[in-house]
């Protein structure tokens, strides 16, 4: 039992979810219809401004400049050689898309459009040389406005800019760089107003990036150079020093050195071993020593990177692109964000990190250094040590031999030093004279014929777009601001009562044939809707099931709404289906109804009706089934009329004698007798101007008449409805109006007569 009541769980939990997303699916099908159905009853406000658009474009087409543009093509070198201090390495980097992401930045770099604006002089161009205006100089309006916006910060005043930086900044507006990402290949393009200008700009950023790449790289191997002059230069000291404490030595101690007495042939054999454990040291703390000196210069001269272990590090190389993607991630903010933007100082907090840790690793380095001079030095003080020791087993002949030897070895050891930085000093200088880029250009830039903008059919289209998207957003403000009603769901939405239907609004041809019995044939569009309206009236309420007659309120929220045509319809089409039908106009004050029949015109109103005590017996006879009692005029105490036991009694007598009672009352809005009128009433149908009368007094007047009576049956009607218009609000529900005229020419004369 609980497995199945989980079963049944499941099941209605599906089914809610499928009717969830069923609604939802109307909802949003429901919601483009409407959309497209606003586009649709707004097309010509669309179309006029896609054609204002489009007329925009065209002028801009006649009046902008044309540009002509031209490419030239780069192809970086998969290979990156530099110097070091032992020899000339290369390392690849084929693959590494943030290296040739880079090399794309660089090229954007400001300092490359400079070279370019120099190299050309194009600051005496007139294409690109800067106006000269100050948002402080001039009079007038514009200048005025401009000293506001500088003295509130929104504007920047150029006045004070470099020349150079105004130009440089112009050419590099002009200037587009991209690479594909799939090859080594940087297009470099330019737009000028000249076809041969565009490709001479174009080839000389391709130029000036090559010059630059090799000023770099010159001005890397001529600090190495130097550097290893420098260190020869000691070398060659050091060395001559050596050499030159060997040939004193030698004069000194020669006659000693000559004159070998018998000694230990095992202690001199280990003397001589020692001897050359000790040489070795020498040299090992010699170089430990030079390696630590140099590393100390360079770090000195933050010249990190020229140190060889700094080189030969994996870690502090992976660092070295970590800072290199940092600095190109930082470098695409700074076009596009501010200062303050924190993706911007995120940026700059990584490469200040990245740096740092780079620092700290080379200071490990230089520690790993100092710790193996030291090393190097402990280790040859120990064989010092013992070569003291062994020294006095052999004598003093053995003594002055080994620090022969020793001089020796320590002079061989400089010349060793100084032969290898010779060799690094020649190798610099030739490399020196033969620096070149890590690019080439693939393809120049050549004039092109043709002019790359303005696009015509690109600005055309833009217009049209432009043009189109304004429209519809002016139709949707209108969309908006219409608050009246246009279709019955609309008012059944918002009012929370039934719409029993729309009728049209035939203007002066129901004035002049509704005199009585509604029979003209240019009102049959208007009879057939008077038509549907009573019978979905006769659902909704119930007519026909009321043992007397029911009354029925018609009334609107203003005047001019057309409650006084639409009661006497209804009462005329009531009486032509055989109800015999009492019509009361209750509008004591602008009686309106003996202006449509003719035949109470002249009869007695309402108030002396009552006063007299005549009851239904005085309504005047309209038609067959059709009675009317006209209003009074110019009652200002009507409400006490209907308040009275007088009016109360008519109304339970009519109630016996008639079927239905329409009673025609004033505005609720405007004066306070419907709300009196609503008490007595079984039905209160609400007459309300299509496209006219606004929501919420229409909502106002609804709640009014609610509170006065709630028992009531309240009901809705649009009303003089624009047939012309109303298809594009409600194309489902106008297509009784459309083929209104289907059956007219089929029918015989006799049946048209009967169905009028």
């Amino acid at each position: 039992m609980i497995s199945e009541r989980k079963n049944f769980a499941l099941v209605d939990r599906s089914a809610a979810r499928v009717v969830s997303y069923d609604a939802a699916a109307k909802w949003h099908e429901q919601r483009v219809k409407s959309a497209f159905a606003m586009m649709i009853r707004r097309v010509w406000l669309v179309a006029a401004l896609s054609l204002a658009g489009l007329g925009g474009a065209a002028v801009y087409l006649t009046y902008a400049k044309p540009q002509y543009s031209a490419t030239a093509l780069v192809q970086l070198d998969t290979h990156s050689k530099y110097s070091n201090f032992d020899s000339v390495v290369t390392s690849p980097r084929e693959g590494d898309p943030i290296a040739i992401r880079t090399q794309v930045e660089v090229l954007r770099s400001e300092a490359i459009a400079e070279r370019v604006v120099k190299a050309l002089d194009l600051t005496a161009d007139p294409e690109f040389k800067p106006r000269s205006h100050s948002a402080l100089a001039g009079n007038g309006l514009m200048a005025d406005v401009r000293r506001f916006l500088l003295s509130l910060g929104l504007v920047h005043d150029v006045s004070n800019e470099d020349e150079l930086a105004l130009t440089t900044k112009q050419v590099r507006g002009r200037l587009f760089v991209d690479a594909d990402g799939r090859s080594y290949i940087v297009t470099i393009g330019f737009a000028a107003s000249s076809p041969d200008k565009a490709a001479r700009i174009a080839n000389a950023f391709a130029e000036q990036y090559l010059a630059s790449q090799v000023d770099a790289k010159t001005a890397i191997t001529a600090k190495a150079n130097e550097w290893a002059k420098s260190q020869l230069d000691t070398a060659g000291e050091q060395l001559r020093e050596a050499e030159a404490a060997v040939e004193q030595f030698r004069a000194k101690n020669n006659a000693i050195i000559e004159l070998v007495p018998g000694s230990s042939v095992a202690a001199a054999q280990q003397l001589t071993q020692v001897n050359a454990l000790l040489a070795a040291a020498t040299e090992a703390r010699i170089a430990a020593e030079t390696r630590l000196a140099a590393a100390r210069k360079l770090v000195a001269a933050k010249d990190i990177y020229a140190v060889p272990e700094v080189l030969a590090s994996p870690l502090i190389q992976q660092l070295r692109v970590e800072e290199a993607r940092a600095v190109a991630r930082r470098a695409s903010f700074d076009g596009r964000l501010g200062v303050l933007n924190p993706d911007l100082r995120a940026a700059d907090s990584e490469v200040s990190h990245l740096r740092g840790t780079i620092n700290l690793e080379v200071g490990k380095l230089v520690s790993s250094l100092e710790s193996n001079a030291q090393l190097a030095k402990v280790r040859e003080e120990e064989l010092a040590a013992k070569v003291e020791s062994l020294r006095k087993d052999v004598g003093e002949v053995s003594r002055l031999q080994f620090q022969l030897a020793n001089l020796e070895r320590r002079a061989e050891a400089r010349r060793a030093f100084h032969a290898a930085l010779e060799k690094r000093y020649v190798e610099t200088s030739a490399l020196l004279h033969g620096v070149y880029a890590d690019a080439r250009v693939v393809a120049a830039a050549t004039p092109q014929p043709a002019p790359s903008w303005p696009n015509v059919p690109f600005v055309l289209a833009v217009g049209l777009l432009l043009g189109a998207a304004a429209g519809a957003a002016v139709a949707m403000l209108f969309e908006l601001a219409d608050k009246s009603f246009r279709t019955p769901p609309q008012l059944e939405e918002a009012t929370g009562l039934a719409c029993l239907g729309v009728l049209p609004d035939m203007g002066r041809a129901l004035r002049r044939t509704i005199r009585g019995d509604l029979s003209g044939q240019e009102t049959r569009l208007f009879r057939e809707a008077v038509r549907s309206v009573c019978i979905a009236m006769d659902a909704a309420a119930g007519l026909k099931k009321a043992k007397t007659g029911s009354v029925v309120l018609v009334t609107s929220a203003l005047p001019e709404e057309g409650k006084t045509v639409s009661s006497v319809a209804l009462a005329t089409a009531l009486a032509a289906r055989g109800s015999r039908t009492l019509l009361i106009d209750a509008d004591l004050r602008r009686p309106q109804v003996g202006g449509y029949l003719d035949a109470v015109s002249h009869s007695r109103d309402l108030a002396a009706i009552l006063a007299d005590g005549e009851g239904c017996q005085a309504a005047t006879a309209v038609a067959e089934n059709f009675y009317a009692i006209r209003g009074g005029e110019g009652h200002e105490n009507a409400q006490q009329v209907f308040l009275s036991a007088q009016f109360g009694a008519f109304l339970e007598a009519a109630k016996l004698q008639f079927d239905a009672i329409i009673i025609d009352s004033p505005p609720v809005m405007v004066v306070a007798d419907a709300s009196v009128l609503a008490r007595s009433a079984d039905v209160v149908l609400h007459v309300i101007r299509w496209g006219r009368t606004r929501r919420s007094t229409v909502l106002d007047a609804v709640n009014r008449l609610r509170r006065s009576n709630g028992e009531a049956v309240g009901v809705t009607m649009l009303n003089r409805v624009d047939l012309t218009k109303y298809h594009k609000y409600n194309r489902d529900g106008s297509w009784s109006f459309k083929y209104a005229d289907y059956y007219k020419a089929a029918m015989p004369l006799s049946e048209k007569k009967q169905l009028r």
